[in-house]
């Protein structure tokens, strides 16, 4: 499953309401991907289009 796929997994089974869902999705980014926690932050959510924008902690 894609991460798009599993949020919009998330934001069903937990029935969060949007746009507040965005704000959920960032604060609880480190257990929604552990694995990217502390090299990719969660810094945005579009609730109309189900994008996420993240941004790495460096370029390289």
């Amino acid at each position: 499953m894609g991460l798009g796929a599993a949020i919009g997994a998330l934001v069903t089974e937990r029935a969060w309401d949007l746009p507040a869902a965005g704000a959920s999705l960032r604060e609880q980014w480190a257990a929604i991907a552990p694995e990217l926690d502390g090299h990719v932050a969660a810094v945005a959510y579009d609730p109309d289009s189900g994008r996420l924008t993240v941004c790495p902690e460096s370029m390289a």
